[in-house]
């Protein structure tokens, strides 16, 4: 349980500059896996044991969790539209509804980020968030998907009619509230286990456990489009009697499972004993804290927070719009040529087009989960030099030619036939943007749905880095923060000290800077453009849309072009980014 009266801790000031300044963000940490205690000891805070470095095991166990949140999302996205639609909610009401994961998002994942950096419990700073989240997601999830059935119960209970106008009003009432609070749950989960992941995982290995986690996730991607292919009520009838009860049971298991095997096998760092100040965390100064650190953030991170905020003007449409897109491929030759077609004869003609269409969901995370195999192992290494210069500049002797050190070259060796020259995570990130945008301005060629499947199997690579990059930039920067590590650039503890000399010295500025509200802050940058694009595309679908039923229907296309749009920005806005690269 958390501790509502919370205290805060004030930090200590970080180290001195040290050597291994020099590696940074491009620092290829797939080869830091394979050092010895020697180098491990140079790259870490001398009494710091938690920079010491992670096998991939332990980084894959780390990230495990972010498994089962991705197959609850899979569920939401894949197949809460039609079961919703199903209650008898309209599409009006519907849109409404999906505001709320950006709108719980903007709001949710800032504040738990600021409260689990201030946790004192004894299961841990971040556990305890991930229990209650986990739990929220799974109760409303399920009761969601028998939310008719508990809605019938209560009017039985008082004689009422059970398939009344006013029952069924009932149950759509309470699948909104469901689903907004479903959504409170998935952003507590997914606000603590990004935290979690910067807390446990080394510096110079953060790059590589965000890379697990996009692996993991894009798996249960996977997972998740396959099981909707399949008669889920027929293959398990016990599960429940529709898709979506089926779904949500196995969903919630997932989530349950991944999030036990995160927690059980990953110790957390000890922070209930740690000194605490006379300053209680309330809910008026936790806002008050989110908003000094959006402040005084320092400017790589606010570089990649704007880079994110154009980005996802652009990938809110192809999420959310590219079934359809894809659908009205399928369905213009149709109704083209049987033009007055009765509504039911419509509903089956959608009904395939949106099967059809939900295969290219299932290329697009093939796509991406070999992606996150391949690309890490692209990316730009260390130089040789570069590891040398760590390990002579350190107040340790200079290293023998011991076995350990000559795995590290070695593997250095190895790896470096794999690697693209110049090719840096920044580079990387650069490319796929402007990948997307191509992507999406395709869609003026476009005219079958089999090449816009292609096209959406080819959105997995950009889908990919943008589910890596930006949270191994901003992972890196906070881990090297917490492992007393600094930069030539402005540091985080700079920015604290500047906001300090603004505000009287007594005024609680502690919590600025933590993993946990940064990462917060960052779904704010990724949820606040989702909701501003779904308004603009309701702009563009009032203006452009034909009626249901006439073929040529244009404007998801045109959402999406504007889609591109975005990516482009996010692209030049890219360019800035310090790359950082050992040389």
């Amino acid at each position: 349980m958390v501790d509502a009266d919370v205290m805060v801790v004030r930090r200590t000031p970080p180290a001195a500059p040290d050597a291994t300044a020099e590696l940074r963000y491009e620092a290829e940490p797939l080869i830091a896996e394979e050092w010895g205690n020697e180098t491990a000891s140079v790259l870490s805070d001398r009494d710091d044991t938690s920079q010491v470095s992670q096998s991939s095991w332990y980084l894959f166990i780390l990230t495990f969790g972010m498994g089962g949140l991705q197959v609850i999302w899979s569920v939401q996205h894949a197949n809460g539209s039609p079961y919703l639609l199903s209650l008898g909610m309209s599409k009006a009401l519907l849109a409404w509804v999906w505001v709320a994961g950006p709108l719980t998002g903007t709001v949710v994942q800032p504040y738990i980020g600021i409260r689990s950096d201030n946790c004192r419990s004894r299961w841990g700073r971040r556990k305890p968030f991930i229990a209650i989240g986990g739990a929220t997601t799974v109760i409303c999830l399920l009761a969601l998907a028998w939310v008719r059935e508990l809605t019938g119960n209560i009017f039985a209970v008082f004689g009422a009619d059970q398939k009344s106008d006013t029952a069924k009003s009932a149950s759509i009432i309470g699948a909104i509230i469901l689903m907004y609070c479903h959504d409170f749950g998935i952003n507590t989960v997914q606000a603590a286990m990004r935290a979690y992941i910067v807390d446990n995982a080394p510096w110079h290995q953060q790059k590589t456990a965000n890379a697990w986690a996009s692996r993991v996730s894009e798996a249960a991607s996977i997972i998740s489009y396959a099981l909707g292919y399949m008669n889920l009520p027929e293959i398990f009838p016990i599960l429940g009697k529709t898709q979506f009860q089926v779904i949500s049971v196995i969903g919630s298991f997932c989530l349950i499972g991944s999030l036990l095997v995160s927690c059980i096998f990953i110790k957390e760092h000890r922070t209930y004993d740690q000194q605490m100040t006379a300053t209680k965390l309330s809910t008026l100064n936790s806002f008050g804290m989110i908003w000094r650190s959006a402040r005084y953030l320092p400017p790589q991170i606010k570089k990649v927070f704007a880079i994110q905020f154009a980005s996802w003007f652009g990938w809110f449409p192809f999420l959310f719009y590219i079934t359809t897109y894809i659908g009205q491929l399928y369905v213009n030759p149709i109704f083209d040529k049987h033009p007055g077609l009765s509504n039911g004869e419509i509903d089956k003609t959608w009904a395939k087009a949106t099967r059809i269409a939900t295969s290219a969901y299932f290329l697009n995370a093939v796509v991406a989960f070999v992606g996150s195999l391949v690309l890490p192992l692209l990316v730009v290494a260390p130089s040789q030099k570069a590891l040398e210069a760590l390990t002579n500049d350190s107040p340790l002797e200079s290293p023998r030619p011991t076995s350990s050190y000559g795995t590290i070259l070695q593997s250095l060796r190895v790896l470096g036939k794999l690697q693209l020259p110049g090719l840096t995570l920044r580079r990387l990130w650069l490319l796929s943007h402007f990948l997307f945008a191509v992507s999406m301005f395709s869609t003026v060629f476009i005219s079958s749905p089999g090449t816009a499947a292609f096209m959406t199997a080819v959105v997995g690579v950009p889908w990919m880095i943008t589910s890596w990059a930006p949270y191994a930039f901003i992972a890196t920067e906070l881990a090297q923060h917490n492992a007393g590590l600094t930069n030539s650039r402005e540091s985080i503890d700079d920015s604290i000290r500047r906001s300090n000399r603004l505000y009287d010295e007594h005024e609680n500025t502690n919590g600025i800077g933590e993993a946990g509200v940064v990462l917060g802050l960052h779904n704010v940058f990724i949820s606040f453009p989702q909701m501003v694009s779904s308004l603009l595309s309701s702009v563009i679908f009032k203006a452009l849309q034909k009626p249901r039923g006439e073929p040529f229907d244009n404007s998801v296309a045109w959402v999406m072009r504007f889609g591109g749009c975005a990516a482009v920005v996010a692209g030049f806005l890219t360019m800035p980014l310090q790359d950082q690269t050992a040389e």
